[in-house]
């Protein structure tokens, strides 16, 4: 279909495969794939595919020729957990309109074709969905030693899932109308207080997955960003500590980028480095070294006869509770030193529009707060958008030295190679300050304390980390 997602895929496949080989997406929606022609087979079985057919029931794939050139991409599997890399009965699909590059097959957006234990009876958009046992499920004859909590068949007949604000949620939960619910982690004191229910904090890597936070400054949207000495009084500007314990209520944690906590190789990556330090003194020493008037804590200016700072467009998510209350404290701290900060909120779509904007350096928003959450379950993912995507919301950090780095640690299978170069990217980003890590917020399970069979899935991909439901059941 040449969508846009199929970049994930592409980092290691790639039409051609390095050969004298050339195939059109119209080439390859063209063929029948039930009664293949010879030259069908031809196309299909040639050594130069990334994904080569060997036989009605066997595909290859040679990797290579992707996003690394010439070399494989060293974290292939985790991409192939996406949903882009789902397979589905091309007969399902070809019976419902087919495939057209370049264009969303309107059937399958809204009749997902899958074979896991449940299936879909209904979907209210925005409001429910209610999955039921599949009576067709392969994983039923699969004998017992041989399953796993990703195969393992449905425990309970049918699932109703509700879209519903948090406090309604809890309301469910509390009248049993709910017994498994999602909230967010500031409601960790409301919850882990209710009587017959089980609040439980996952690990890191689960709150990594879902978002990363930290501060964009953007030098080339304005000018005083080009100045490090201005980049780092920031950094020792905000009270990290006040955010996660007033806004978190300390259910967070502050973060070394540009390799998430919990993932593989944060702790070797970021040995010896220290998160950033709220330090106000510090901050407009800086800030006045930088040439600007700064204020100290108690009041007194450095530097009174230089330049005033320039008011600065601070961008967030007014969509996100836990960003406008950050937002505010970010804007207090820098206030007191002397940088003149605009709170600019935009609802989440217009928001990460721009954000996630690669084309233009944004001089309206050239410094606000940006999240990544992962595309797939490996640490290079991060290191990739951090490094290498120059979005407007990662600062169009551009360090060549860098991009090597992240080229190399994707293309080897050598982890302490991989650890060297993740901490070499590490210590370059931590000192250029363009982004300031701010924190990861916690994440939580809630549920009735019959309820159990939730498992955390240690590698959800493409929609953060998520739990196995299949083996949820009733105890009491």
């Amino acid at each position: 279909m040449a969508q846009s997602p199929y970049w994930i895929l592409n980092q290691n496949l790639a039409a051609g495969n390095g050969g004298n080989f050339s195939v059109t997406d119209a080439m390859l929606n063209s063929i029948n794939y039930f009664q293949p022609s010879a030259a069908n087979l031809t196309v299909m079985s040639d050594p130069h595919q990334s994904v080569q057919v060997i036989n009605a029931t066997e595909i290859q794939f040679n990797l290579g020729y992707g996003t690394n050139g010439m070399v494989p991409y060293s974290q292939f599997l985790a991409t192939l957990e996406t949903p882009m890399a789902m397979a589905v009965d091309p007969a399902y699909v070809l019976a419902h309109g087919g495939v057209s590059a370049g264009q969303k097959n309107g059937f399958m957006t809204s009749n997902p074709m899958g074979t896991g234990f449940y299936e879909l009876e209904s979907w209210v958009p925005g409001q429910s969905v209610t999955l039921t046992r599949n009576t067709n499920y392969w994983g039923d004859g699969v004998p017992s030693p041989e399953l796993n909590n990703a195969i393992s068949p449905a425990a309970i007949g049918s699932v109703i899932f509700y879209f519903k604000p948090s406090a309604a949620s809890i309301a469910d939960l509390q009248s049993g109308k709910a017994q498994v619910i999602f909230v967010p982690v500031t409601y960790y004191n409301v919850t882990h207080g209710l009587s017959g229910v089980t609040t439980h904090i996952l690990g890191p890597a689960f709150g990594s997955a879902e978002a990363v936070s930290y501060l964009y400054m953007d030098p080339l949207a304005f000018a005083p960003f080009n100045n490090t000495l201005v980049r780092e009084a920031i950094s020792y500007g905000i009270d990290y500590g006040a955010i996660i314990s007033d806004v978190f209520a300390g259910n967070a944690i502050q973060w070394v980028g540009p390799v998430p906590p919990g993932f593989q190789d944060y702790n070797e990556s970021t040995a010896g480095v220290s998160p950033y330090q709220y330090n106000a003194t510090m901050a407009a020493v800086l800030l006045a070294q930088a040439g600007y008037v700064a204020k100290l804590p108690d009041g007194t200016k450095l530097n009174p006869t230089g330049n005033s700072f320039p008011a600065v467009n601070f961008l967030y998510d007014s969509d996100s509770p836990t960003d406008t209350e950050a937002a505010s404290i970010i804007y207090s701290n820098l206030n007191s030193i002397g940088i003149t900060v605009n709170l600019t909120p935009l609802p989440y779509e217009t928001y990460s529009s721009v954000i996630y904007s690669p084309s233009t350096n944004s001089t309206q928003y050239p410094m606000g707060i940006g999240f990544y959450s992962e595309d797939y379950t490996a640490s290079i993912d991060y290191v990739y958008y951090f490094t290498s995507d120059n979005y407007i919301g990662t600062s169009n950090y551009n360090n060549p030295n860098a991009v090597a780095w992240t080229l190399n640690a994707s293309a080897t299978s050598n982890n302490a190679a991989v650890v060297s170069d993740f901490a070499s990217i590490t210590k370059a980003m931590y000192a250029n300050y363009t982004d300031i890590w701010l924190y990861v917020a916690d994440f939580m399970t809630v549920n009735q304390a019959g309820i159990a069979g939730m498992i955390p899935n240690p590698a959800g991909s493409g929609a953060g980390y998520f739990l196995y439901f299949n083996t949820v059941h009733y105890t009491s």
